[in-house]
C-alpha cells in the first residue's frame, strides 16, 4: 500500500516538473518557429 501511493505521489512530482518543463520547451520552440518557418 504504501509503496503504491509513493508511486503515485513520485507520478504526480514528476508530473509537475514535466508542466514546467514542457512551458519552457513550449517557448523554446515558440522562438525557434519563426526561422524553422521561413526554411520550409
Amino acid at each position: 500500500m504504501r509503496t503504491k501511493y509513493t508511486a503515485k505521489w513520485g507520478v504526480q512530482i514528476a508530473g509537475m516538473i514535466f508542466q514546467t518543463r514542457s512551458s519552457q520547451t513550449a517557448a523554446a520552440l515558440c522562438h525557434l518557429k519563426i526561422p524553422s518557418a521561413q526554411i520550409s
